[in-house]
């Protein structure tokens, strides 16, 4: 329970980001909490900070290897975006910002996402690189590589998928018991899977 909120208290979500066994959500007024899951469906660990500005949009960072009910496999990051243009990657649960990026342009983030979308090139000993999207209110998408030993952000990338808010859904397939494919279904006017 959030502090300050008595039992049976209304508490008012403006935003949220769901994993598995964890759940980060914007209370308003840049106010946002951390809360994990224990195996009996309790919530036993609920983390709560200030961060300065108020969220428009957050993502918790589920992974393919975040996405199993394995506590041991919490997600490290996650992405808030912001009403002052910034998008801030931040690690978990202290909420540590380790990546910070003011977009431009005129119109809100209105959705962000951290997925693991290509396969590591050969050779190469870094893993699956994890990415940053955020949907902006005019149409426009930025994306971004997240270093997820530093957070650092680099390479950014823009394009328009139209006029409207973009939207950014996770799909995410198995297609043995083992490889899991991570796209993402971009929904503006010109709606496109990355």
């Amino acid at each position: 329970r959030p502090k300050g909120c008595e039992s049976g208290q209304t508490i008012k979500v403006v935003s949220c980001g769901v994993g598995c066994q964890d759940v980060l959500l914007s209370l308003g007024n840049g106010n946002i909490v951390y809360a994990t899951m224990n195996d009996k469906g309790m919530f036993t660990q609920c983390i709560e900070k200030n961060i300065g500005a108020e969220v428009a949009c957050m993502d918790i960072g589920t992974t393919a290897t975040t996405t199993t009910r394995n506590s041991s496999l919490r997600p490290d990051l996650c992405a808030i975006g912001c009403w002052d243009m910034t998008v801030r990657v931040m690690r978990l649960p202290t909420f540590e910002v380790v990546g910070t990026v003011t977009l431009e342009g005129a119109e809100l983030p209105r959705s962000v996402l951290l997925a693991e979308l290509d396969e590591p090139a050969a050779g190469s000993t870094g893993g699956i690189p994890l990415y940053l999207l955020c949907g902006l209110g005019d149409g426009h998408l930025f994306s971004f590589v997240v270093n997820r030993t530093t957070g650092a952000l680099s390479g950014c990338k823009k394009m328009s998928l139209g006029t409207g808010p973009v939207t950014l859904t996770p799909i995410r397939t198995n297609s043995d018991n083992t490889v899991h494919t991570t796209h993402v279904f971009a929904c503006s006017n010109r709606p496109t899977v990355i």
